[in-house]
């Protein structure tokens, strides 16, 4: 498939080639790309031989754990971090977006100003808390509007849900 010089930033508008910069982006084939190797190394028996030595509240970990990694963490059977847990099961039933719609819980038209602001400030909170490594399920797509954006009435809410979907999807 040939593209238009006008619908890619590739294409120098002087010539009918690629841009210099952007060549190698045409010609690379997969084929062509040095093939990663692993040698991977069995430490089972090391890390259980380690793991039996940690006294309570030790842990083991590599030199790349850092306290990021210690956040996102689960710590299993901790009733404020174990999400899993029994008693961590609300009796609320989860809604998709047509259940939502149709519990009337959400509003797809005639939003205010400040309704509009709150959605679209936690839509960017959300987004910022992706960008910096969390679960897509865990923040973006918390948005229930981005699940089905054809279904939203309000021009303005349905305009910035589709520019939010392009920002994650690009």
């Amino acid at each position: 498939m040939k593209e238009s010089k006008e619908s890619s930033p590739a294409f120098d508008s002087s010539s009918e080639e690629p841009a210099q910069e952007h060549a190698d982006v045409f010609t690379t084939k997969l084929t062509d790309r040095p093939k990663i190797t692993y040698n991977w190394k069995d430490i089972t028996g090391d890390f259980i031989e380690s793991s039996a030595d940690l006294k309570l509240g030790e842990l083991l970990h590599d030199a790349n754990f850092g306290l990021f990694e210690a956040m996102s963490a689960i710590e299993m059977m901790d009733p404020k971090m174990d999400a899993g847990m029994v008693c961590n099961q609300s009796g609320r039933k989860v809604l998709n977006f047509e259940q939502a719609i149709k519990a009337g819980t959400i509003k797809t038209k005639d939003l205010t100003s400040q309704e509009l602001i709150g959605i679209t400030d936690t839509t960017l909170a959300c987004f910022v808390t992706w960008l910096e490594g969390h679960s897509l399920a865990q923040t973006v797509f918390t948005n229930l509007y981005s699940h089905n954006p054809s279904l939203v009435e309000d021009r303005t809410l349905k305009a910035l849900t589709l520019l939010f979907l392009r920002w994650w999807i690009s």
